[in-house]
């Protein structure tokens, strides 16, 4: 089974195939599944999920290197 660790709610991922991508908001995380906002476009079957490392610091305006870890999704059906 897929793990969800690393996932919240109102962060955002970028799904893609070989044809196009979007940027989503992740809009809930359930124990197995992650909910996002309606997709714009149709996807292949098997398209993926990523998510950037970047940590965004306010104070100074900069983005930098977050934490590096890796995630194994599975994308049992796109609607």
């Amino acid at each position: 089974m897929a793990s969800v660790d690393g996932f919240t709610p109102f962060t955002q991922v970028t799904i893609f195939d070989d044809v196009t991508n979007e940027d989503v908001i992740i809009t809930a995380v359930g124990t197995s599944t992650i909910t996002i906002q309606a997709l714009k476009n149709a996807y292949t079957k098997g398209a993926k999920v990523a998510r950037s490392n970047i940590e965004i610091d306010t104070v100074n305006a900069e983005m930098g290197v977050g934490n590096w870890e890796t995630y194994n999704v599975q994308v049992v059906e796109v609607v």
